[in-house]
Formats: C-alpha cells, sequence, structure tokens
C-alpha cells in the first residue's frame, strides 16, 4: 500500500484509484458473464480448437497457457504438462509469482486445488485424472 500512496500522493487518491478499478474489473466480469458466474468454468482444460500455447521450462515439464473464458479481458488460463504434453498437477519444486504493482506486493500463484484448501474447501481435483480433450 505505502507503495500505491507514493505513486498517488495521497491515500483518499490511492483509495480512489483501488475504487475505481475493482468497478472496471466488476464491470469487465459482468461484461463476461451477465446472467452471473455460471458461464465461468474454473480449472476448465483447453477446448478442442482452442490456440494453446506451450512454453519449455525443463526436460520434461512445460507450461501450457490458453485464453480460457476471460481471455477478452486478458486473464488467460495456464497449467503443467509433460513432455507428452499430457496434464500433470503442479511439481512441488514449481512456485509461480505475480508481478508486483503499486497496489500490492508480488505473490504466490496458487493451483486451484491449494486455493480450495487453503479456502477450507473440499478440492474437487484432488488428483490428475480430470479428462483433457488436447
Amino acid at each position: 500500500m505505502k507503495r500505491a500512496i507514493e505513486a498517488y500522493g495521497s491515500v483518499e487518491l490511492t483509495m480512489t484509484a483501488m475504487e475505481i478499478g475493482d468497478a472496471e474489473n466488476k464491470a469487465a466480469v459482468d461484461r463476461a458473464c451477465p446472467n452471473g458466474y455460471a458461464g465461468l468454468q474454473v480449472g476448465r482444460k483447453p477446448k478442442p480448437g482452442e490456440e494453446v500455447t506451450y512454453a519449455q521450462l525443463r526436460d520434461d515439464l512445460m507450461v501450457r497457457v490458453w485464453g480460457g473464458d476471460l481471455e477478452y479481458y486478458e486473464y488467460y488460463c495456464l497449467d503443467f504438462v509433460d513432455h507428452e504434453r499430457q496434464y500433470i498437477l503442479t511439481p512441488d519444486d514449481v512456485k509461480i509469482y505475480t508481478v508486483a504493482t503499486a497496489f500490492s506486493p508480488s505473490a504466490r500463484v496458487l493451483s486451484v486445488e491449494d486455493a480450495l484448501e487453503k479456502a477450507r474447501a473440499r478440492s474437487l481435483y484432488s488428483h490428475a485424472t480430470r479428462c483433457d480433450p488436447n
């Protein structure tokens, strides 16, 4: 928050900028899902024919990135695949972090499984047996 206040010059201007950002994010989701969140699928894999990009992290590991349901707003989905491009759970030795901004420090990006566990919810994805269309 200190960086944000320095960037905007005062607590009031920082709070106003944050409120505007929150409102813009809510409006973007409302436009993407006019009937509520029913149109969003958390944890879905790429649809057949959907554009997918792969980046090799090491010999036995790639990250797979695709547009997902909010691509129009430049939010993307990712997961990990093995050398045969088959979905795998996030390896224990791999950590992903966000880029720090004026509003927030860098933070670890959690997998769907970890986020559900952190929220004390029962994970629907407790093992890597989901059908992957690609």
